[in-house]
């Protein structure tokens, strides 16, 4: 599975649940800046994500972002492990 399906099966995911706002979406947008940053093989094939502990992603992110992660993040970050364990 490449980024994009999962992206797509992630928005699906959330538009299933009538978000009221936009954040989740938003934050999807700057995770996958992350990734291509930071997880370039990922992008291709998601599951090499899964050698990545989702905490040390987590830390990851917010070394890079500078600041803690906002709890949209934090929740698409979870969706994409979830995600990847249904693989």
């Amino acid at each position: 599975m490449t980024w994009k399906e999962l992206k797509k099966t992630i928005i699906a995911e959330y538009d299933s649940r009538n978000l009221k706002s936009r954040v989740r979406y938003n934050a999807i947008e700057r995770i996958e800046i992350f990734i291509e940053q930071h997880h370039v093989q990922a992008i291709k094939e998601v599951k090499k994500l899964m050698v990545v502990n989702k905490q040390c992603l987590k830390k990851q992110y917010a070394e890079q972002k500078g600041k803690s992660i906002s709890g949209a993040e934090s929740s698409v970050i979870d969706e994409i492990y979830n995600q990847l364990s249904n693989l």
